[in-house]
């Protein structure tokens, strides 16, 4: 089964407005989780007005304490705070037998789409031993319809050795934060989907194929309505 761990996840965040010039210290909301998964990615406070410079972004996640506390002294002018974090998409398997209740596996995490693969493989090499490749050539992963998922254990490492940044401090766009410029905010929203793209086919389809030919059986693939 998938659990939650092993699930499809996406960024999830929550808001705190304040005031800056005065020391700030308060329990910063947890993000709304699904099925009681949560991690947190990080915390980010966020100028208020427009075409904000990065440089001007605070990274705020060493000041806040495991149970949620932050304590800051904020510059003078209104701020946003972000507790940013991620969570399953709660997607399950369909179509799938009416008695299987289980999550869509991780498509960017290599352990979670090797998992998935290997509960496929593994009873297939188990029952048709020698016919398998023989009698049986193929699978198909049929047409994508998952739904989307943009984040995964790692990703940030991933995002940094890929892409040459951090993108934590740009994470606020996707709430529509006006970081940057509306071209900087475009270029990272382009990157954020490639990183996604480029871990779905490396982690999944790619590492799918290998194994399945490992066993003498090619993959076929309809690869469109995807994340890739």
């Amino acid at each position: 089964w998938i659990t939650p761990e092993k699930s499809m996840k996406t960024v999830v965040w929550s808001t705190t407005p304040l005031k800056g010039g005065t020391p700030f210290q308060a329990k910063l909301e947890q993000p709304k989780a699904k099925m009681d998964f949560y991690r947190d990615i990080g915390v980010v406070a966020v100028p208020d007005g427009t075409d904000v410079p990065i440089g001007q972004v605070k990274d705020l996640s060493q000041d806040m304490a495991a149970d949620g506390t932050l304590k800051w002294d904020p510059p003078s002018g209104a701020w946003t705070v972000y507790r940013l974090g991620y969570t399953t998409t709660g997607k399950g398997c369909s179509p799938a037998p009416e008695e299987v209740k289980t999550l869509e596996c991780d498509k960017l995490s290599p352990a979670a789409s090797k998992f998935h693969f290997e509960q496929v493989l593994q009873p297939l090499k188990d029952h048709l031993g020698p016919l398998l490749g023989k009698s049986m050539r193929h699978l198909t992963l049929d047409s994508y319809e998952a739904g989307g998922l943009n984040w995964t254990e790692g990703f940030r490492e991933e995002f940094k050795s890929r892409r040459g940044y951090d993108p934590l401090l740009w994470l606020p766009t996707l709430n529509k934060a006006a970081i940057g410029s509306p071209d900087l905010a475009a270029r990272f929203a382009w990157d954020f989907k490639t990183t996604v793209s480029e871990l779905f086919i490396q982690n999944n389809l790619r590492q799918g194929k290998d194994l399945m030919n490992a066993m003498g059986v090619r993959m076929y693939l309809e690869p469109y309505s995807g994340p890739f």
